[in-house]
């Protein structure tokens, strides 16, 4: 999930998260992610951001993601982490 989207351009990620799409407005991807959660979604959830700082991938882990990769990805590296 792009972490840093706003809700209006991440609409898709509703859609394929099976739930319904009102109940996760949000305006990123971290409260999409906390939402998910507490709706009890056991999907696996990478995160993508262009930060690659230390902290922010704490605070998409403490947000309920899985992984945290930084843009740019490498399509081998997004593949190893979705396939946890």
């Amino acid at each position: 999930m792009e972490m840093e989207l706003p809700a209006t351009e991440t609409w898709k990620s509703k859609r394929r998260c099976r739930c319904n799409a009102s109940s996760i407005e949000a305006d990123d991807g971290y409260r999409k992610v906390r939402r998910l959660r507490e709706l009890g979604s056991k999907l696996p959830i990478v995160a993508l951001t262009a930060h690659a700082m230390q902290d922010a991938s704490t605070e998409c882990m403490d947000a309920g993601c899985n992984a945290y990769a930084s843009k740019p990805i490498e399509k081998s590296t997004l593949i190893e982490l979705c396939s946890r």
